[in-house]
């Protein structure tokens, strides 16, 4: 609880609201996730998982840092927006109105910018905290280390709630690749193949966007504040990494969140999507824009591979 201390002993003066909203934001994001958190066994975290669970403590730590500096350089004006405040009570009315006029507007500067920094540091807490989902079990695939399909369906609603309060649409693509046929399901080459192939995935796309397994060697790649034509440009450029540079079956479907949109809905057009993508006869990329579907040609440029040696 040493967190909350500071963040409440910070927010003093600080007005009702956004004291609230501040509490509320980092409660809910520090707060569920202990309550719902079990580590999983050691046998399950490689290197690969420790070294991401390190960085995203060291994440949390400098947000949660920058979050104190900015609480406390902000109750400075408070504490002499209440002072000045506290004079006016001796003035006339005239002069109180002036103080107080003069007064707000070196107030109302600072609390318009710490109001963007608390949106920033809740869009790096939500990326943060999708990283810790993937420790919890019940959310975590086994042989990946990332996000399950129950994973993803949380990420789903958390992005259409964003998108319900007026953020930037996300977009979702589905990847589907053919396994070589020397690597039989369930076998270690084929275990190893679908490492391989998630860490492809990973290095193709941005920090912020959310990786999960759904079977087989099937993704999916949820990309906030991502319109469709950017999740056009991330599966172009994925396929140009795995088909055409490594020799790799690869089909993709995109699909952008629409207004009103259900994790459902949103989902089965993506799904539409692969399923036109992969009846191609070399695999493809289709896009639903929630009008129909559509083949995509987009041609980014060279990405390196690094599957030669799986």
């Amino acid at each position: 609880m040493e967190w909350f201390d500071w963040v409440t002993g910070a927010l003093v003066g600080i007005p009702a609201t956004m004291g609230l909203a501040a509490v509320a934001l980092i409660g809910y994001l520090f707060g569920r996730r202990s309550t719902q958190v079990a580590a999983p066994t050691l046998a399950a975290v490689g290197p690969r998982e420790l070294h991401r669970a390190a960085r995203v403590a060291r994440q949390l730590e400098s947000t949660v840092e920058e979050l104190r500096k900015q609480l406390a350089e902000h109750r400075s004006y408070v504490d002499r927006f209440k002072d000045k405040v506290d004079e006016a009570v001796e003035f006339d009315r005239r002069s109180a109105l002036h103080l107080l006029s003069n007064e707000t507007e070196q107030v109302i500067i600072p609390t318009l910018r710490l109001a963007s920094q608390l949106s920033v540091a809740y869009d790096e807490l939500r990326q943060q905290s999708q990283v810790l989902a993937n420790f919890t079990e019940g959310r975590t695939d086994p042989i990946t280390g990332l996000g399950n399909t129950p994973a993803l369906e949380e990420q789903l609603a958390l992005a259409l709630t964003d998108r319900a309060r007026g953020a930037a649409p996300a977009s979702l693509a589905l990847v589907s690749v053919a396994s070589p046929d020397d690597r039989a399901p369930g076998s270690d080459a084929h275990r190893a193949f679908v490492k391989r192939i998630a860490c492809e995935i990973e290095e193709c796309g941005r920090s912020s966007d959310y990786v999960a397994r759904l079977g087989g060697v099937e993704f999916a790649v949820l990309m906030p504040k991502t319109p469709l034509t950017g999740g056009r440009v991330f599966g172009a450029r994925l396929r140009k990494r795995l088909s055409e540079q490594c020799g790799l079956d690869v089909a993709v479907g995109i699909a952008e969140a629409l207004p009103g949109d259900s994790s459902h809905a949103w989902l089965s057009r993506a799904d539409s999507a692969l399923y036109s993508a992969r009846a191609d006869s070399v695999g493809g990329q289709f896009v639903h824009t929630g009008e129909g579907l559509h083949a995509d040609l987009s041609t980014p440029s060279e990405a390196p591979c690094s599957l030669t040696s799986v």
